[in-house]
């Protein structure tokens, strides 16, 4: 969970025919960016839970920085659960 993160997603994808919800972590390997899927479970059990997606870094003039870890990264998405946001105060 101490990975550099690059982005973390949670979102409803179908694989299979069926419709899961899915975290999808970006983790920076040596000099790539590889992707890993988690399975959460069916995407019926989220019906009250956002998608979302918490950014880990940044790319600059082509240079990489990341800021997070996994694990931070996944304790920002438990806290979005916990405490719903007004969408109402993200448009401007």
């Amino acid at each position: 969970m101490d990975e550099p993160c690059l982005r973390l997603t949670e979102v409803d994808l179908v694989k299979n025919g069926k419709r899961r919800r899915y975290r999808v972590f970006f983790v920076v390997r040596g000099e790539h960016i590889a992707e890993h899927l988690m399975d959460l479970g069916p995407s019926e059990n989220f019906k009250d839970v956002d998608q979302a997606q918490v950014i880990g870094g940044v790319t600059v003039n082509g240079k990489l920085y990341i800021e997070h870890t996994v694990g931070e990264l996944v304790d920002i998405i438990h806290a979005l659960r916990l405490h719903k946001l007004d969408k109402s105060e993200l448009v401007g």
